[in-house]
């Protein structure tokens, strides 16, 4: 399994494929915390705007 490194101004997610629930899904992770990639992209959209 690859994970993919964003870097979101100071903390990296890593991205990475997971089985979760019996699907595979793509979830970020911040340093110990799960987040899914629809809350990443609301970041980097919000990131992006700025």
């Amino acid at each position: 399994m690859s994970g993919k490194i964003l870097k979101l101004g100071s903390s990296a997610i890593i991205v990475k494929k997971e089985r979760v629930n019996g699907k595979t899904m793509e979830v970020g992770r911040f340093p110990g915390k799960p987040i899914g990639l629809k809350k990443i992209e609301e970041m980097l959209r919000k990131l992006a705007v700025k």
